[in-house]
């Protein structure tokens, strides 16, 4: 390669320069993790550690009885990956809806086998939902579910459920939703 002509070869040196020290920042930047923080990075992200509450947890044991073989379970579910804003509403609404579910979740989500088709979402209700924040955030999932026509059944906190009782609440509002 010839050098450029009239002497212009200090830019193309401090590019050159430029370009490698970038390389290298980048490697440096990598290798200790990036973004994701990595050994001695200060990290933004840690495991929580569990998925279910206690509570869930022992609802979920008896669920998984009551609906074997019928349906599949899902926990923790985006409310806004189960119910959608109508296309018929006004725009002017639509965005505002949205934020209204799209950073809620409910305890459970009830499909067919195939895990394609929603059939119930399920809450279990603790003392917090006594709360007024709560009891609003109650109001606005059970209109929006009902306007949707995707049954949102509630189950009270307990020490232990039974599975038969569990089931025939479950038949009975997927009868009333058909």
């Amino acid at each position: 390669m010839n050098p450029p002509p009239g002497g212009d070869w200090l830019p193309v040196a401090a590019g050159i320069v430029f370009v490698v020290g970038a390389a290298a920042a980048a490697l440096k930047f990598f290798s200790r993790g990036g973004l994701s923080g990595g050994a001695g990075a200060r990290r933004v992200y840690a495991p929580r550690g569990i998925l279910f509450t206690d509570a869930e947890l022992v609802f979920l044991s008896s669920l998984d009885i009551a609906v074997k073989g019928r349906c599949r379970v899902f926990g923790k579910v985006r409310v806004a990956d189960v119910i959608d804003v109508s296309q018929s509403a006004p725009d002017a609404h639509r965005q505002s809806a949205f934020s209204s579910i799209a950073q809620k979740h409910v305890d459970f989500v009830l499909t067919d086998l195939s895990g394609r088709r929603i059939l119930a979402a399920i809450e279990l209700d603790d003392s917090s939902h006594a709360r007024g924040d709560r009891s609003a955030r109650d109001v606005l999932l059970n209109n929006a579910f009902q306007d949707a026509g995707v049954p949102l059944i509630r189950f009270p906190v307990r020490r232990g459920y039974s599975p038969k009782i569990l089931a025939e609440r479950i038949g009975a509002a997927l009868t009333r939703h058909v």
